[in-house]
């Protein structure tokens, strides 16, 4: 849903007038039913179900420390969830939407990446660089932000594999999320040109949203 809304968006500037007039009338539409998918997923409901996972992983599955790596929607909840130290220990959001500034950012509690995209309606420059700021002031290094020119949101998720460029950055974010997670999760060093220390000790779980 939210691809169809960004492509019309982004094309707007460049349509004929007839064209920009169908262009509105097709985002307002798209804009519509995104509210009435909102409105059925609540974050708030999301928040609980990841919380419940957290806490099955920990009681029933042994899982020492709990990670969570959240896109898009679930960017926006990893962001949230970061606020709640007994249910995650560090959380990877990528190319979130809906981020309150300064509110969702003063209240994180555990380490917290930011996956960014260059080109990003739902996370622009004006709100990455305000929660950067933000999360210095609270605790330098409590924040991580990588941004990958050339991209648009939803790129690490559903970048195309037809674009190396692209499809470069969607590889190199899955393994900044792996890294983010072996760092803060096992204790591991962060990648060198020598490769990762091997991950060891007890169990630990991620949760995907």
């Amino acid at each position: 849903m939210d691809v169809a809304l960004l492509e019309t968006y982004e094309a707007l500037p460049s349509m004929s007038l007839l064209g920009k007039l169908g262009g509105c009338m097709q985002l307002a539409g798209q804009i519509l039913g995104m509210g009435s998918w909102f409105k059925r997923h609540p974050v708030q409901h999301a928040i609980s179900v990841v919380t419940a996972a957290a806490a099955e992983l920990r009681q029933q599955h042994g899982m020492h420390k709990v990670g969570l790596q959240g896109y898009c929607y679930g960017g926006k909840v990893g962001v949230m969830m970061a606020a709640k130290p007994q249910c995650v220990d560090a959380v990877c959001s990528a190319h979130p939407g809906l981020i309150k500034i300064p509110e969702d950012i003063q209240a994180v509690q555990v380490p917290l990446q930011f996956i960014c995209a260059a080109s990003d309606a739902q996370f622009p420059e004006k709100t990455r660089t305000a929660a950067q700021q933000l999360l210095q002031e609270k605790s330098p290094g409590l924040g991580r932000f990588i941004l990958y020119p050339g991209t648009k949101h939803g790129f690490a998720v559903r970048g195309s594999k037809a674009d190396p460029a692209v499809n470069a950055a969607r590889e190199d974010a899955l393994r900044q999320g792996l890294s983010f997670f072996k760092q803060h999760l096992t204790g591991a060093q962060p990648p060198t040109q020598t490769g990762q220390a091997a991950a060891a000790g007890k169990p630990v779980g991620v949760v995907l949203t």
